[in-house]
């Protein structure tokens, strides 16, 4: 561990955004395969090379730019955790990263140059051609999405209506509560139901119903409780944890026993069933899906995704050149 200590702190009161281009995203993954779009990239810089303090200011180690051709009052270089990141004037004036390398244990003594610890509003932002585009697509995809018709404003209204019209199903069902559940030689689970006045209606449910999933919980869910909002476009399922859910292959009526089959997987890294709780229609894959549903439409509209004149050309519209 090396410990510096700082004579002073400078401060760079305007804030500083240092462009990220697609020459920097391509070398950066070069080296990080896991990093697979710009926001990644911008991600493992910030983390890298900025500290944050409580109050939202960020703080950089900095020195002058190592290359002997670069203009001094234009150029400098950044220090972050295990690695360096050289930064420049473009002819627009913008601040861009030009270079991300590895740190060095070792440095040539031409290289060793006063390092200041300086305290701003630093960030890093996107300068690709997708990047500088998107402000231009969000701005009209903003207005198409609030007009009559929009196919993206469709798209986000359906994952509303299907969402209500799953937790209304699952409503209709309700829940059955168990006292007790073990597990069986062949893989399955069977719970052992109490005998209450939901128990007659969610029998004749399962028999209507070609395939049912269940899932287990101490307590019935909030979409199952709760009002719903019909206005939300996604659900609330902070603290819900790992599922517990099967599909219903058996019941007896006069033992008042209901067996689950668990999809094919690792069983021994499953957590079993609460030892007495519910069971209700199984709502977890239902929300993955319509979550990423949900995202991907956001992404679009505002175009963020990869590609951020998709909304565009979706909605028909003319895309703008870049």
């Amino acid at each position: 561990m090396e410990i510096r200590e700082f004579p002073s702190e400078n401060v760079w009161p305007q804030p500083v955004d240092l462009g990220v281009d697609e020459k920097v995203v391509e070398a950066v993954r070069s080296k990080r395969k896991s990093l697979s779009s710009i926001g990644d990239v911008i991600a493992w810089l910030e983390e890298r090379v900025l500290v944050t303090d409580l109050g939202g200011s960020t703080r950089v180690l900095l020195s002058s730019s190592p290359n002997p051709q670069a203009d001094q009052r234009s150029a400098f270089r950044l220090y972050g955790r295990g690695w360096m990141v050289d930064v420049a004037r473009d002819v627009e004036d913008r601040l861009l990263v030009t270079r991300v390398i590895e740190a060095k244990r070792t440095q040539s003594d031409d290289e060793r140059r006063p390092i200041l610890l300086v305290r701003g509003q630093f960030r890093f932002v996107d300068h690709t051609v997708a990047g500088r585009f998107r402000g231009t697509a969000r701005s009209e995809l903003d207005q198409i999405v609030g007009e009559a018709g929009s196919y993206l404003a469709i798209w986000r209204e359906y994952n509303k209506l299907e969402r209500r019209s799953i937790q209304r199903r699952a409503r209709d069902f309700g829940w059955l509560s168990y006292h007790s559940r073990q597990p069986l030689a062949d893989g399955r689970w069977r719970f052992h139901l109490k005998d209450d006045e939901r128990l007659e209606d969610c029998m004749r449910a399962l028999e209507e119903s070609e395939s049912v999933d269940l899932e287990a919980a101490a307590i019935p869910p909030a979409e199952l409780t709760e009002p719903i909002d019909v206005d939300a476009d996604q659900e609330d399922s902070n603290g819900r944890g790992r599922i517990f859910a099967g599909e219903c292959v058996g019941y007896d009526r006069r033992r008042l026993t209901l067996d689950l089959r668990l999809p094919a997987g690792n069983d021994e890294d499953r957590d079993p069933p609460p030892d007495t709780g519910v069971l209700f229609m199984s709502l977890g894959g239902d929300r993955t899906r319509l979550e990423r549903r949900r995202k991907a439409q956001a992404l679009i509209a505002s175009a963020e995704c990869p590609m951020p004149q998709l909304g565009l050309l979706i909605e028909g519209k003319v895309v703008p050149e870049r």
